[in-house]
């Protein structure tokens, strides 16, 4: 299948989204090749096409872009393409964060979080998240520790992820994080202004 058939199954009866999330023009199939038609039409006339499966599938094409070639016919694709539910899509892996202000640095190694209200291209999550933080100690060295997050998320551009298409979506992530009651220490009372990334299935 080529790409810009892999595209248009994808968005079968949908409107067709960019990676910012704006509504796009759909694609065109490509101009057929000038000498197809007669190609066609003379192995037609021959009673030959069936030899030649490239040809045959060219063909096919020829008349009807829409169809896609499987092995040496040409069936038309009444599959929708799977897509991920709303919930899914809300699911974010959150990783690589550091804190936002100056001061002793501090770390989200990973974590996770479920954004509750979608507002095209920025999501806000009010559950807790959880993350694996590197926090600083009262003597100056770091421990690892977890916290509850709260916070923003603002995609960025959708990632093809070991797939055909592009199945996941980056997100920038601006949070605070605290840390549990007994895991405090005199530098976070307050809790930490962060900024990192998250990567959740894409929306489709």
């Amino acid at each position: 299948m080529y790409t810009w058939q892999r595209t248009d199954a994808r968005w079968q009866n949908r409107p067709v989204f960019d990676g910012w999330g704006n509504i796009a023009e759909r694609k065109a199939p490509p101009a057929a090749p000038s000498w197809l038609a007669a190609r066609c039409d003379a192995l037609t006339d021959a009673h030959i096409i069936d030899l030649e499966a490239r040809t045959a599938d060219a063909c096919r094409l020829l008349e009807d872009p829409r169809r896609r070639a499987v092995g040496q016919g040409v069936v038309v694709s009444s599959e929708a393409p799977p897509i991920h539910s709303r919930f899914l899509s809300r699911v974010h892996l959150d990783m690589l964060a550091t804190q936002s202000n100056m001061g002793a640095r501090v770390y989200g190694v990973i974590g996770a979080h479920l954004s509750l209200v979608d507002m095209g291209r920025v999501q806000l999550y009010g559950p807790p998240g959880v993350m694996m933080m590197m926090v600083p100690t009262d003597h100056g060295g770091h421990r690892v520790s977890f916290g509850y997050s709260w916070g923003a998320s603002v995609r960025l551009a959708d990632l093809r992820l070991g797939g055909a298409i592009k199945n996941a979506t980056l997100f920038l992530n601006v949070s605070k994080v605290w840390m549990g009651t007994s895991e405090r220490s005199a530098n976070d009372q307050g809790g930490y202004d962060l900024i990192g990334f998250s990567i959740s299935p894409r929306k489709q």
